[in-house]
């Protein structure tokens, strides 16, 4: 019945679309006859928004790493950039998790930390330096950016588990847990401890296995995220799929309605990223992206072009606007700190 009233919500706004000229009612699936807004709150708003500072926290079998990003002036709202200043805001894809390899490609601007002895006992300091400054319970984490935390079974998933306890008692304001892997499951006493303070950020390329295969050869399959995804929801956390980086998922126009009614089906917000970002200035990294190349060779040009996600989104404006803008907002009152003040 779902998908009958999917096509029929498609038909309907092809049909508008070929009566109108550059303006439509609503997002129809060929985006030729509208205009596309970049800037729109659903497209910018970001887990950090409004938050002073945004942290990474990225676990390795050998060690820890942990970054400091204070915000853009720009970034601690849905306002325009001020080309009168220096101010490089944050990409709203810089701080989503990684595969193998995107690992190292635009990082956000920030002070980088490496842990490789008493990492757990590092991290703890600088959680509670960050306490006493009054910083840690206005801004957010981000567990897991250039690391999946949950990859492995051995130690590094130790090492996962004890930074978890920390966040448990250190209590941000927000901790942003990214994963594609089922494992998270593990997570559920912690998790359910942080409540409203934790969202899981579950990465979908894609809606096909075979793209996932193809372009990120060696992680879980769709299937197995969304069965964790559900097993989440069921237990009271907030799920984030992200569809980032967009991958090939069939017809672009056609299938964007399917995929966007998968994520509907299995998320509580849904936010999206791709591999460009529109700066001629970025081409040469994206360029020399492995992932970039199979996109080359397999003549999927489009893929690689900044706002690939475009039609997805717009199909999900028609079938779940409400899980498309995240749930932040302004900190009354919240402290103006230094945030590497001593």
């Amino acid at each position: 019945m779902k998908k009958q009233t999917i096509r029929r919500a498609q038909e309907a706004e092809v049909s508008r679309a070929a009566r109108t000229d550059s303006k439509a009612e609503s997002p129809p699936t060929d985006l030729s006859s509208v205009q596309f807004n970049q800037n729109a709150p659903e497209l910018t708003r970001t887990w950090h928004s409004f938050a002073p500072a945004a942290f990474c926290l990225n676990t390795y079998p050998n060690g820890i790493t942990f970054s400091a990003h204070t915000a853009p002036k720009t970034n601690r709202s849905d306002e325009k950039a001020d080309s009168n200043t220096n101010t490089q805001p944050w990409h709203p894809s810089q701080f989503h998790l990684r595969f193998k390899d995107t690992k190292n490609y635009l990082l956000p601007a920030g002070k980088y930390f490496l842990y490789k002895e008493n990492y757990i006992q590092s991290v703890e300091r600088r959680l509670k330096t960050l306490k006493e400054q009054g910083l840690l319970s206005s801004s957010v984490i981000y567990f897991g950016v250039t690391s999946d935390p949950f990859a492995s079974f051995h130690k590094k998933f130790d090492i996962t588990m004890s930074c978890l306890q920390l966040l448990e008692t250190y209590k941000p304001r927000r901790v942003v847990i990214q994963t594609r892997s089922p494992m998270v499951i593990s997570a559920l006493p912690t998790l359910k401890a942080l409540g409203e303070r934790a969202v899981v950020a579950m990465p979908i390329e894609s809606r096909l296995e075979r793209a996932i295969q193809r372009y990120t050869p060696g992680q879980p399959k769709i299937s197995e995220r969304l069965v964790a995804a559900a097993g989440l929801r069921r237990q009271g956390v907030k799920v984030n799929l992200v569809a980032s980086p967009i991958l090939p998922y069939g017809d672009i126009y056609r299938d964007a309605w399917d995929f966007a009614d998968m994520l509907d089906k299995h998320a509580d917000y849904i936010t999206f990223g791709c591999l460009a970002y529109g700066k001629p200035s970025q081409e040469s990294s994206l360029k020399a992206l492995p992932v970039a190349r199979k996109l080359v060779a397999d003549k999927k040009f489009r893929w690689l072009r900044p706002h690939a996600y475009r039609h997805l989104y717009f199909a999900l404006q028609v079938l779940a606007p409400e899980k498309l803008l995240l749930p932040v907002k302004p900190e009354e009152g919240s402290a103006q700190l230094s945030l590497f003040a001593a």
